[in-house]
């Protein structure tokens, strides 16, 4: 997958919508600072990575828990799967829209 734009990350982050297990929460863009504060302090304890992803795969949710917000991805939602190499070892992380956008940008401010 392409490095995202400035622009397109940001659009991504203004249209929020996390599901949950009772359905949708809309979320305000304070919330978005809130997102955007965890994925800083994840990427600072190294529990996401900076680095760059070798494959990016999308397709239905699987009840899975977002790697940044810790709330399961529903079937109803949008699952972006990253495959990264990582101390030569191949780890997968599972996003949000919003919280793969909100990753990309917090880590391309570290790169």
């Amino acid at each position: 997958m392409d490095r995202c734009s400035a622009s397109s990350l940001l659009a991504a982050i203004a249209r929020p919508a996390v599901r949950n297990e009772t359905g949708t929460i809309r979320v305000s863009l304070d919330d978005g600072q809130t997102l955007r504060a965890k994925a800083r302090e994840k990427l600072e304890s190294g529990t996401l990575p900076v680095d760059d992803h070798v494959r990016v795969w999308g397709g239905r949710g699987a009840n899975q828990p977002c790697a940044l917000c810790d709330i399961p991805i529903s079937p109803d939602d949008i699952e972006y799967e990253l495959e990264l190499r990582r101390r030569s070892e191949l780890h997968t992380y599972r996003f949000h829209r919003r919280c793969l956008a909100i990753w990309e940008l917090e880590r391309g401010r570290r790169q």
